[in-house]
């Protein structure tokens, strides 16, 4: 189980299949650092934080871009907890494999700890956002309220990104990404 210091402000990426890596410093430093793990080509990564004019791994549009592709990807989920506000999770859909992951997800990082249970969990996702409270997780409810009924993926912190089996996963494409009006160089009116 975490202490409470590792809790707070803690950012996750969660695989659907249980596999889970700490984004320390942050979710785009991860992936900037390891991108063929999150189907993300280095060569394509490079260029687009070079077309918005943004330093590689920082916290502008570039970011937002690639972690959206990531998420969208529908492999992977960021989770964020902030400590005035609870949990933040980016996720394609809200179905069966994803819920049952985060359940593993909040089971696994608090054990039966309540020190959280009511913390809110926001599922931000392609139809929108999602409330729940980390309680719902622990007990292996569903968005609806009833009992999960598939088998729980088993958690596995990776702590050695670069061994992590990604066989699986999509291929992320960041070519011909609209960027916006902006960021757009001059003369250009179409796809970076």
């Amino acid at each position: 189980m975490m202490t409470h210091q590792d809790y707070i402000s803690s950012g996750w990426w969660l695989i659907l299949r249980g596999q889970v890596v700490r984004a320390v410093p942050s979710h785009i430093a991860v992936v900037c650092e390891h991108p063929e793990v999150f189907g993300v080509d280095p060569d394509e990564l490079r260029e687009l934080f070079k077309r918005c004019k943004e330093p590689m791994g920082s916290e502008g549009i570039a970011r937002q871009i690639v972690i959206l592709k990531i998420v969208n990807g529908g492999a992977w989920m960021r989770l964020r907890h902030y400590p005035q506000s609870g949990w933040t999770v980016n996720l394609r859909a809200v179905g069966p494999m994803p819920i049952g992951a985060l359940t593993s997800f909040f089971q696994w990082l608090l054990g039966s700890g309540p020190e959280f249970y009511h913390d809110p969990v926001y599922l931000n996702h392609q139809k929108g956002r999602t409330e729940r409270n980390v309680i719902e997780f622990q007990r292996g409810l569903t968005v609806h309220g009833t009992p999960l009924k598939r088998r729980l993926p088993k958690i596995t912190l990776v702590e050695d990104v670069v061994n992590m089996r990604t066989w699986a996963l999509p291929r992320i494409r960041l070519r011909n990404i609209n960027l916006p009006t902006e960021l757009r160089e001059e003369g250009s009116d179409g796809p970076c």
